[in-house]
């Protein structure tokens, strides 16, 4: 046990201050691991969704078959961030319809992860 003096510079109050720090960070921490858990992507989900919505005009294998639609696998679309991926998906844009209120952000996610492992 190490033994805190008054000539060490630390006092009893910054001992419980640096306990509430660190409880701090403990808590901050254990949230972010089961917040990033809860929010894992389910990848067969993703593929059921994937074909259910997106296949028709994507193709089941991320190749669109119509010349307005880009190809999920050869393109460089799904490099960017799920938040993004996940806006531009609900508001939709050209041929592709909105999602707002058909998808929600989870199953949008869900069906990112699959459309990656199509690439």
């Amino acid at each position: 046990m190490i033994k805190i003096t008054a000539a060490s510079g630390i006092t009893h109050q910054s001992t419980g201050a640096l306990h509430i720090t660190l409880l701090a960070i403990t808590l901050l921490t254990s949230l972010f691991i089961f917040s990033n858990k809860a929010m894992a992507a389910d990848m067969a989900n993703g593929k059921n969704l994937y074909m259910a919505h997106c296949s028709g005009c994507h193709g089941g294998n991320g190749i669109s078959f119509m010349q307005q639609v880009p190809n999920l696998a050869r393109s460089g679309i799904l490099a960017q961030t799920d938040p993004v991926l996940i806006d531009k998906i609900l508001a939709g844009k050209n041929a592709m319809p909105p999602f707002f209120g058909i998808l929600n952000d989870r199953q949008i996610r869900d069906i990112i992860v699959y459309a990656r492992s199509l690439m």
